[in-house]
C-alpha cells in the first residue's frame, strides 16, 4: 500500500538553513564594498611613485570608488554586525566588543573629519584634524572593515551546527506525524497469573512466566517502532527520491547499515523499488 503520510521541508515549521541566507548577504555586501574599497586605494598605494602617469580622472575616480565604497562597507556594515553580535546573547566575545568599539571610533572619526573640513572650523583642533585625520580615519575604517570580514567568517562557522539542530527537529517532526497517522489502541495486557504449575493426567504444563509476558510485550513495541521508521522513511523517499542512505540515517536517527537493511526489506516487500538513481516508492 503506498504511504500517504508526507511532510514535506517546506511544510515544517522550521525554515532549513542554508550556507549564506540573508543574515550572511547582509554581512556579505558591506564586506564585498569595503574590499572594492580597499582595492582602489592599494592601486593608488601601489602607484604612488608613478601616479602623474595615471590621468587626473582616473585618480579622482579610484579616491571618490575607494571612498564611497569603504563608507559603505564600514557604516552600513555596522548595522548587520552588531545586530548580528546581539544575537549571541550570552555568547558575546571580548572580540566583539572590540569590533564594536572600533566601529563607533571610526564613525565618530568621520564625523570629526568632516566638521573640520566642511565648516571651515579654526581651531587648533581642526588643523591637526585635517593633516592627521585621514590617516587615523582610514586605519579605523580598514580595521571596522576587517572586523565584519570576521563577523561573515563567524556567521558560515555556525552551519554545521545549525544544520545538525534542523535536521534532529525534522526527523522528529516525521517520526510525531508518522506515529500519528498510525495510531492504534493501546496494548492491553491480560492479568498476568502467578508462576506455577497446573497438572494435567500426571504432566506439569508451565504457565508463561512474567519474564516471557515481558518479553513478548517489548518484541510488539520493538515492531511498532520499526514500522514506524519504515513509514518515515518511505514518507521522506517519496519527497527525496536521489536522497543518499548518509542522509536518510541522519534524518530517521538509524545507522547507514540499518538503512541498507530496511532498504532491503522494503525492496523484498515490494514498497520500493531501487533504480539505480535513487528510490522509488511504490
Amino acid at each position: 500500500m503506498k504511504h500517504k503520510t508526507v511532510l514535506a521541508e517546506n511544510d515544517f515549521w522550521l525554515a532549513k538553513p542554508s550556507s549564506l541566507g540573508w543574515r550572511g548577504v547582509s554581512l556579505l555586501i558591506p564586506a564585498c564594498a569595503s574590499a572594492v574599497g580597499f582595492f582602489a586605494f592599494a592601486v593608488l598605494g601601489f602607484g604612488f611613485t608613478e601616479l602623474s602617469l595615471l590621468p587626473d580622472g582616473f585618480r579622482t575616480g579610484l579616491v571618490l570608488v575607494g571612498a564611497f565604497a569603504l563608507a559603505f562597507g564600514g557604516e552600513i556594515g555596522t548595522l548587520s554586525n552588531t545586530v548580528e553580535i546581539f544575537r549571541k546573547r550570552g555568547n558575546i566575545t571580548a572580540w566583539d566588543w572590540l569590533a564594536l568599539i572600533v566601529s563607533v571610533l571610526a564613525t565618530l572619526a568621520g564625523f570629526l573629519l568632516a566638521f573640520a573640513a566642511l565648516l571651515g572650523v579654526k581651531a587648533t583642533w581642526a588643523t591637526w584634524a585635517q593633516l592627521y585625520g585621514p590617516v587615523i580615519l582610514g586605519l579605523l575604517a580598514a580595521l571596522d572593515s576587517y572586523g565584519g570580514f570576521v563577523e561573515f567568517g563567524l556567521y558560515l562557522n555556525t552551519f554545521d551546527e545549525r544544520m545538525r539542530e534542523w535536521q534532529a527537529a525534522y526527523r522528529q517532526a516525521i517520526l510525531d506525524t508518522v506515529t500519528a497517522e498510525r495510531q492504534t489502541a493501546p496494548i492491553k495486557l491480560e492479568p498476568i497469573p502467578m508462576s506455577t504449575t497446573v497438572i494435567t493426567n500426571s504432566e506439569a504444563v508451565p504457565v508463561m512466566s512474567t519474564l516471557e509476558t515481558a518479553r513478548a510485550v517489548k518484541g510488539e513495541q520493538d515492531a511498532r517502532e520499526k514500522t514506524t521508521r519504515l513509514d518515515a522513511m518511505l514518507a521522506f523517499y517519496q519527497r527525496n527520491p536521489d536522497a543518499g542512505p548518509s542522509e536518510v540515517s541522519k534524518v530517521l536517527g538509524v545507522s547507514r547499515t540499518t538503512v541498507y537493511t530496511y532498504l532491503a526489506e522494503l525492496e523484498t516487500a515490494g514498497r520500493i523499488r531501487r533504480n539505480g538513481q535513487g528510490v522509488q516508492v511504490l
